[in-house]
């Protein structure tokens, strides 16, 4: 994993998986180095300017959409539902987009490129959006935000 905090992109868009390994499952494993430190790292890029409630909103939104998906217990089902809330899903780079630019606005712009980053890994299944909101969840256990 490359060091320092203008990398965290680059790492980012590496994606969400263990090239060439899957679990007991079947399903493929999630990168630990996503958790840590990765997540301390695009958190530490924010800086303090991010408000406790702006990222919560943001989060709170991705989290909602892949509760949506994940209240299905047929996989099959999952992938209609992933289907369906994808657009809502990219939407949130708009929304992130609008909120970096208002009058005033302390959503750093790190914050912005974070969710353009990694919604765009968001893109062939269920689980990807999954992989997205673990992450930003470990992102906002790291983060300095004010309240």
């Amino acid at each position: 994993m490359a060091n320092g905090n203008q990398n965290w992109q680059a790492e980012l868009r590496r994606g969400w998986w263990v090239e060439g390994k899957t679990g007991v499952d079947g399903q493929r494993v999630m990168r630990a180095e996503l958790f840590d430190p990765l997540a301390k790292q695009i958190a530490d890029a924010f800086g303090t300017g991010l408000s406790t409630s702006q990222l919560r909103n943001f989060y709170d939104e991705l989290k909602g959409l892949d509760d949506r998906v994940r209240a299905y217990s047929d996989e099959a089902e999952r992938e209609q539902a992933f289907w369906a809330v994808l657009p809502l899903v990219k939407k949130v780079k708009a929304l992130a987009n609008y909120a970096a630019q208002k009058s005033g606005s302390k959503v750093p712009g790190s914050f912005r490129e974070f969710l353009d980053i990694g919604i765009d890994q968001v893109c062939d299944n269920h689980h990807e959006l999954h992989a997205f909101v673990l992450l930003f969840e470990a992102v906002a256990g790291f983060a300095r935000t004010k309240s």
